[in-house]
């Protein structure tokens, strides 16, 4: 689609463009540095695709030709009530150092707005077939995966995009989210999917992890586009429960979860006021947490959901280069050529997956999970009977079905 534009930003010459794209900084983002998206727009497109604020660089001018099917503009945020949709440029090199896509993390810092009635027509013609998706019960290794994956196969991943979540509030606020019984929903999965779709080369795959608190999505999600691959990665009770426990800041995250989660809960797990939880019952709002993520991957499995695995992340802890093949095969991820996998993968788990440069050891890992449960032996009692009585004959002692 054709963009109206002007360009005449002025930038020193002969600078190279920190998203290392190859092009210099004024052909290119147009901005020094590399610091958190802020919400300052540089350009603004009109509803009619017409340029009605700011200037663009010849790198964001082809970006905005190619939206459909290039990702280098990245949908930082989405604003349903103003219609208005925030993008983000990035490159190959910044989506990988992105270890979260949410806007305060997000690696790209040249911001442009885009009137949502133009971004629906414009991305409508982009492709679902190479995309993926991740969903997952928190503090489960998914961000591990995916950089495990582009590695060693050639896939785009994208991680924790906040859209994902504004996508699940709005469907919710239309008292829907099967895009398959409402338009306005149908449009606003097909806009925000669509714009998380798409691969540098069309045999690239792209893999979407999404947000934990997005997991609600997936049962419409694999009935809408059943032929989707998705993965649903997930801990044990009692390493779910820990990684709750292990700091104040996390006891603290849990709790919102639980806040915010409840009233859906109670309608998948069919319970109601009697279930009283105490404000500092940390363990009972874990297993709630833990319980409706594992009810809605079961709900989701159903015959129109032939490519949806399970992954407990222990398996991959155990066997990271086979459950990785299986996993890109689910996927269809071609191996990137001259590289070793082992050698990659040793490299990769020895090496905290969100902080770099931080030593990772599962050694370690099961001494604090083992540490943790010692120190709080009311916690895991109350979480274990909670969720066995959430979620009965279907609570996964032995793995969830479906192992990929």
């Amino acid at each position: 689609m054709e963009i109206n534009y002007s360009f005449s930003i002025d930038i020193p010459q002969k600078i190279p463009c920190g998203c290392d794209s190859g092009y210099l900084q004024h052909e290119c983002c147009g901005v020094a540095g590399a610091t958190a998206l802020t919400s300052a727009a540089r350009a603004s497109i009109d509803p009619g695709g017409n340029l009605d604020h700011g200037d663009l660089t010849p790198r964001l001018r082809s970006a905005l030709d190619a939206i459909a099917v290039s990702p280098d503009l990245f949908p930082a945020r989405f604003d349903f009530a103003t219609r208005r949709v925030l993008f983000t440029k990035m490159s190959p090199r910044w989506y990988r150092e992105s270890a979260f896509l949410e806007p305060n993390r997000v690696r790209g810092h040249c911001t442009l707005s885009a009137s949502m009635d133009w971004v629906e027509r414009a991305v409508a013609p982009a492709r679902w077939e190479a995309t993926s998706l991740v969903f997952h019960t928190a503090f489960c290794g998914s961000t591990l995966l995916t950089r495990a994956l582009e590695a060693v196969y050639d896939c785009l991943a994208l991680r924790e995009p906040e859209a994902l979540t504004t996508l699940r509030d709005y469907a919710r606020t239309r008292e829907h989210v099967n895009p398959a019984v409402d338009t306005a929903t149908r449009v606003a999965y097909q806009t925000v999917f669509g714009l998380l779709s798409r691969g540098y080369h069309p045999e690239q795959g792209v893999v979407l992890k999404a947000n934990d608190n997005a997991t609600v999505l997936m049962p419409e999600l694999v009935q809408w586009r059943n032929t989707a691959p998705v993965l649903f990665m997930y801990v044990p009770l009692r390493e779910f429960l820990v990684g709750c426990l292990r700091a104040e800041k996390r006891r603290e995250w849990i709790a919102a979860r639980y806040r915010a989660m409840r009233p859906y809960a109670e309608q998948l797990l069919g319970f109601g006021a009697e279930l009283v939880i105490a404000d500092d019952a940390f363990g009972e709002m874990a297993a709630m947490y833990w319980s409706y993520n594992v009810a809605l991957y079961h709900r989701a499995r159903t015959d129109n959901a032939p490519n949806l695995r399970s992954l407990e992340f222990g398996v991959l802890l155990a066997d990271p280069v086979g459950v990785l093949e299986r996993v890109a095969g689910l996927f269809s991820l071609a191996p990137l050529p001259s590289v070793n996998a082992g050698q990659a993968l040793d490299q990769l788990f020895s090496t905290h997956a969100k902080v770099d440069g931080k030593p990772y050891s599962p050694q370690a890992r099961d001494a604090q999970i083992a540490r943790t449960l010692d120190e709080n032996p009311l916690h895991l009692h109350a979480a274990e009977a909670l969720a066995r009585r959430l979620l009965a004959d279907s609570y996964p002692g032995d793995g969830l079905p479906g192992a990929v």
